[in-house]
C-alpha cells in the first residue's frame, strides 16, 4: 500500500469537496488516503463510506492547531482513529470559540477597506469556524479585486507589518494538553510537518517523553536536513514514520503546490498504524 496522509478538504481550507478527492486518490493510485482537516472530523465518516465504495482506505483524522507555550511557535498535531472523540471536543470547542470570534474580528477590519460580508465569507468556508485566510481572500477575489488567493492583495492585508492589516489572531490549543486529550481519546498522535515552525527540538522533546507514536518526516516544506533530524528522531523513538502532501488544492499556498499523492507514506508504515488503531480499538474494549 501507498498512501497520502496529509490531506485538506473543504471542510477546513482545501478547495476541493470530499467526493472529488476521494476519487482523485483513486485515479492516480493512492490505496490509502487521510483526511486531516483543521480541527474538525465532520467530513471523515462520509470519506470512509466513500472510500469503501471505490476501494481506497481512508484514515478518519485532523490536524489540530496547536502552539509550544515555551517557544510560542505554531504546532501543528495530526490525530488518525481517535476512539473516544469526546475526549478531544473541550479543546476544540474552545479552539473553535476562539477561531469565530478571531474570524468576525478579521471580517470586520477587511470592511474597513473592500465591501464583503461575512456571508460572502462563510459561502466558501462553510461556517464561521472554519474561515481561514484563504476563505476572506476568495470573497476578494469575488469582488474581481484580484485574480489569486496568494496575490498582492494577500501580501497588503496578511503579511507581518502590513499598514491595512486585517488579521486577527486565534488562541490555539497548548501542545501538552493535545497530546494528552489524543492519548485520552485512543487516537494516534503524530507530529505534523516539525520542520515547517521550527519544532524538531519540540519533537524530540515530546518523543522521548512518550507522547508521540509518529512524525510526519516526508512533507513539501521540509528540506534534506530537516528530513535526516526528523528521520533520526523517529528511528530512535521506534515511531511511525509518515509522508504526505499536506494537499489543500486551489487554496495551497505558493511553497507547497503538489498535487496529491506527491509525498506518501509506504505500506510498514501504513500497517503500523493500522495494527496500533486495531490493537487500542481491543483495549478499549477490555477496559470497557
Amino acid at each position: 500500500m501507498v498512501g497520502d496522509l496529509h490531506c485538506h478538504t473543504n471542510y477546513s481550507d482545501g478547495s476541493m469537496q470530499l467526493e472529488h478527492i476521494i476519487l482523485y486518490a483513486k485515479q492516480i493510485g493512492l490505496d490509502c488516503l487521510a483526511i486531516t482537516d483543521h480541527d474538525t472530523m465532520g467530513g471523515t465518516a462520509k470519506a470512509v463510506l466513500l472510500g469503501e465504495k471505490i476501494g481506497v482506505k481512508v484514515i478518519p483524522g485532523m490536524e489540530m492547531s496547536c502552539y509550544d507555550p515555551d517557544t510560542g511557535r505554531k504546532v501543528h498535531l495530526l490525530c488518525y482513529f481517535p476512539l473516544r472523540p469526546e475526549a478531544l471536543r473541550p479543546l476544540l470547542d474552545e479552539l473553535l470559540k476562539s477561531r469565530s470570534h478571531a474570524n468576525r474580528e478579521s471580517i470586520r477590519l477587511m470592511q474597513q477597506y473592500h465591501p464583503i460580508t461575512e456571508e460572502m465569507v462563510v459561502r466558501h468556508a462553510g461556517s464561521i469556524e472554519q474561515v481561514q485566510k484563504c476563505h476572506i481572500m476568495h470573497a476578494l477575489l469575488d469582488l474581481g479585486l484580484d485574480y489569486q488567493i496568494y496575490g498582492e492583495m494577500y501580501r497588503h492585508h496578511f503579511s507581518p507589518g502590513a499598514k491595512e492589516h486585517c488579521y486577527y489572531p486565534t488562541q490555539y490549543i497548548n501542545i501538552h494538553d493535545a497530546v494528552r486529550a489524543v492519548r485520552e481519546s485512543g487516537g494516534i498522535s503524530v507530529m505534523a510537518h516539525p520542520g515547517e515552525y521550527n519544532s524538531i527540538e519540540l519533537l524530540d522533546k515530546l518523543s522521548s517523553d512518550g507522547w508521540l507514536d509518529g512524525a510526519e518526516v516526508y512533507h513539501p516544506a521540509h528540506s534534506e536536513e530537516q528530513r535526516r533530524q526528523i528521520l533520526d528522531i523517529a528511528r530512535r523513538d521506534n515511531l511511525i514514520i509518515t509522508g504526505g502532501t499536506d494537499f489543500h488544492g486551489y487554496y495551497s499556498v505558493p511553497s507547497k503546490i503538489n498535487p496529491l499523492g506527491s509525498f506518501t507514506t509506504d505500506n510498514e508504515n501504513i500497517e503500523r498504524i493500522f495494527a496500533l488503531y486495531y490493537k487500542r480499538m481491543r483495549e478499549g474494549f477490555e477496559k470497557k
